[in-house]
């Protein structure tokens, strides 16, 4: 179709070719008319190009591609994809005929490129314009891949054409190639005559614009009789509001809200409420908060109070997340909506094309404090041919920073848009976008919100998981049964595996077995050895570092990921802290192991399948309280709810613990895990399992297990997502013994400090904590941190770790199940 249109144009000149400037000129006097039809051309074949690319390849053949045509990315989180692409369509940049070797890159000043300058360390060779050669397809891609096999790149093809238009053929490929084809270039606002288009100065947006304080905030509200409005439209009112919604009248409730009549009519809930002080206030309270309204909330209490017992000394309400707040940003719905940021839902609605909402909600493999999310949308214009596509991500999980990165980037034609959408959305998740697109869950990259399956084909596994949800069971149910599915969940057990960088789809979980986890310990032994083995034998280094490279192959067949080593980037020092990180998978894979096998007793079981795996954790487990509704603010980002409690008894561990137990320092901590490391802890007693700490896996002080006496401190170990907020934690009685303590800035990282003779645990001091003054006692001694939290020292930004280094000194006594919000908060 370009082809077509080129030869058809009537170019007077081959003069027109002989300066830059001249050619400039006449593209900047073509019609509005011309340069989008040009665009949607453009759009369509590299549309084309995306298609096979991402059906016939994969990562490693694009990048061979790139090596092979010398367009190497020059950042690590650059788009592969998109520079093949570009570099198919439109030809690879030659060398630099200087040095040889170099690439060519834009010299940017003041916000416009100069120059391209050679990326070579030892050459400064600029030019003002870089030729393009003909896009090379290794022999082994095209042999994998029959549109590789045919691929001709236009600047190839160009010298298959001789005919008149020869001349005009070579300025359409200057003129696409210099003006049109440069990938994701905002056009010039002076070019969009007529057009009015959203201001996006800056690349940053305030958190601030994003947030909606609450005035409610977590306020626990009953709700007596009926009201004028429907009882569901109230509840919603009061919930966006902050409030938690409650059917029966308590010493927990604050509020309740009533009407006269009702009042009257309701002698047993008046005489309740009476019992409890409660205020009562009118339905009118609930539209009281309009946008302008800054009144105080115990002064419209006041206002709309109709209960006689109450006097204005009497009203005492405080919002408990006052100041905390709201944002939808990065909620994903069925029926997404253009977002209120810098006037977007004014001018433009989602795009919507064969079923496909071009929205969604990207959370990333990261290991930020909270999840790294990005928004991704295509708009079109409500009144002009003009479309974008937005970018919002909130700092890759920072809790430091105060701004949101925010982009839009402009385009003429709606093939552009969703070109520019499709190729972001690759570059987050390694997948194509569409509702009929079967997603796969990629080492290192990222997932949308709400994902049901990670893609991976294991029959098995999921066959299993089936019966474990809907096998009836006569002694096995409610939340214990629900307790059972969320520690044996297969969705979690594959994506701990990619989170380890493990190929899930060639590691099935029937094929993790005792035997290929041994060996694999055996081959880091034996790499571990050899290494040290190169300090002392010099003269034989190269011939080690060759059995160093072969045995991490033979290992990443049986664990199957990428090689991490090889000799022509042979880094030693680098080994060590990757050697570190496989035994640190081995463990996670030793936990599914566990989990798998007692869920695999599921389908053997003929009778109660629920029961008998219940039977197999050998632990007796009992809800002993649930109380829905009430949530926990950690910060202004995310808050917690707990949403049951069981009561952990273990004979096993229960006769360790009394026979080592001899001291009366003892104190009830809590420690949180990943759902996946429960099996085993249940079924085997508990054990140290690594905290990630700046991206990796660690023990800050040598293996042991790190309690706190901060609930939420233990909860950010739980590792949940967006998309799986549900977390488990530990209380756990801990027999301290006597204490050393002592600063944890002090420690080296993985090493055990040395104690003083006659200790049994020590205590690494915070720069926060519990108030002494507020502890209690409970049976038989234990204490319980219970006071408000308070600055123990200055400038540090971690609470206080009570290490433990025997874990026979460790009792389970309660599991809580908890789930995050990083939505509503």
């Amino acid at each position: 179709m370009i082809l077509s249109r080129m030869k058809k144009r009537n170019f007077k000149s081959k003069n027109r070719l002989s300066k830059y400037s001249q050619h400039s000129a006449l593209v900047e006097s073509e019609s509005m008319e011309d340069r989008k039809t040009a665009l949607k051309e453009q759009a369509i074949l590299l549309q084309g190009i995306f298609d096979k690319l991402t059906t016939e390849t994969n990562e490693d053949m694009i990048m061979k591609m790139l090596e092979y045509n010398i367009e190497l990315p020059e950042e690590e989180s650059a788009n592969i994809l998109e520079l093949c692409i570009y570099g198919m369509a439109f030809g690879a940049e030659l060398i630099c005929p200087r040095c040889r070797s170099g690439t060519f890159y834009d010299y940017v000043n003041r916000g416009k490129t100069q120059y391209k300058a050679c990326n070579h360390p030892a050459c400064n060779h600029k030019v003002k314009r870089v030729d393009k050669k003909s896009w090379k397809v290794p022999d082994d891609a095209k042999a994998r891949s029959p549109f590789l096999y045919d691929h001709v790149s236009i600047v190839a093809m160009k010298f298959q054409f001789r005919s008149s238009n020869f001349s005009s053929l070579i300025y359409d490929i200057i003129y696409l190639r210099e003006f049109t084809f440069v990938p994701h270039k905002r056009i010039p606002t002076e070019v969009l005559k007529g057009h009015q288009v959203l201001s996006t100065q800056g690349n940053e947006l305030c958190r601030g614009k994003l947030l909606y304080i609450k005035p409610l905030g977590d306020i626990q509200i009953s709700i007596i009789g009926n009201l004028k409005r429907d009882k569901l439209t109230a509840i919603e009112q009061l919930e966006y509001l902050g409030a938690s919604i409650h059917t029966k009248i308590s010493s927990y409730i604050d509020l309740c809200i009533c009407s006269l009549a009702e009042l009257e009519s309701n002698h047993n809930e008046w005489t309740e409420m009476k019992n409890f002080k409660l205020p009562i206030v009118a339905e009118e309270f609930i539209d009281s908060f309009g946008k302008s309204n800054r009144q105080d909330l115990n002064t419209l209490i006041l206002k709309y109070n109709i209960a006689d017992w109450i006097s204005k000394k009497d009203i005492k309400i405080a919002s408990r997340r006052y100041g905390y707040y709201s944002t939808k940003v990065f909620r994903s719905s069925e029926n997404p909506i253009t977002d209120s940021l810098k006037g977007l839902h004014k001018k433009f609605c989602v795009l919507e094309e064969s079923g496909n909402l071009y929205s969604t909600v990207v959370e990333h493999n990261d290991d930020g404090q909270l999840p790294a999310l990005t928004k991704l949308q295509a708009l079109a214009h409500l009144t002009s041919d003009m479309f974008c596509v937005v970018i919002i991500d909130n700092d890759e999980g920072s809790l430091d920073e105060n701004f949101y990165r925010f982009e839009v980037q402009h385009f003429y034609t709606k093939e552009e848009a969703k070109l520019a959408f499709q190729l972001e959305y690759y570059g987050l998740t390694g997948n194509r976008f569409g509702k009929d697109v079967e997603f796969k869950l990629k080492i290192d990259r990222g997932f949308p919100t709400g994902i049901c399956s990670w893609g991976f084909k294991d029959s098995e596994a999921m066959k299993l998981q089936q019966l474990l949800y809907y096998s009836p069971s006569e002694r096995i149910k409610g939340p214990i049964h629900k307790l059972l599915q969320l520690l044996f969940d297969v969705k979690a057990m594959q994506f701990s595996i990619v989170q380890s960088e493990i190929d899930a789809e060639r590691l099935k979980l029937k094929d993790l077995t005792a035997d290929r986890l041994v060996e694999a310990s055996k081959l880091l032994d034996e790499i571990a050895e050899i290494k040290k083995s190169c300090k002392t034998e010099q003269n034989n280094k190269k011939n080690k570092l060759k059995e160093i490279e072969n045995r991490i192959k033979k290992l990443c067949d049986i664990i199957p990921r990428k090689p991490f080593f090889d000799l022509t980037h042979a880094n030693l020092s680098d080994l060590d802290d990757d050697l570190i990180q496989c035994r640190y998978a081995l463990e996670d894979l030793k936990d599914i192991l566990v989990a798998y096998e007692l869920l695999e007793f599921v389908g053997k079981s003929t009778t109660d399948p629920i029961s008998s795996l219940y039977q197999r954790l050998k632990t007796n487990i009992e809800a002993a309280y649930a109380r829905n509704g009430f949530r926990y603010p950690v910060n202004k980002y995310y808050s917690i709810s707990v949403e049951e409690v069981f009561k952990i008894n273990s004979k096993r561990d229960d006769e360790k613990f009394k026979a080592i137990n001899n001291t009366d320092n003892r104190m009830l901590l809590w420690h949180g895990f990943r759902t996946i490391n429960y099996a085993q802890i249940l079924s085997q007693g508990i054990k140290p399992v690594p905290e990630k700490l700046d991206g990796t896996k660690c023990f800050p002080v040598g293996k042991a297990l790190y309690f706190t006496d901060i609930m939420w401190e233990s909860a950010s170990r739980c590792e949940t997502t967006a998309s799986n907020p549900v977390g488990l934690l530990l209380l756990c009685e801990v027999a301290l013994g006597k204490m050393h303590k002592m600063n944890i800035e002090s420690c080296k990282l993985n090493q055990k400090p040395k104690l003083p003779e006659g200790t049994d645990s020590f205590k690494a001091v915070g720069g926060y904590g519990p108030d002494p003054a507020g502890n209690k006692i409970i049976d038989d001694g234990i204490t319980v941190p219970l006071g408000k939290i308070i600055p123990i020292k200055a400038y540090s930004p971690i609470s206080s770790r009570y290490v433990v280094y025997n874990m026979e000194k460790v009792q389970i006594r309660y599991l809580v199940q908890v789930k995050f919000d990083y939505f509503d908060v």
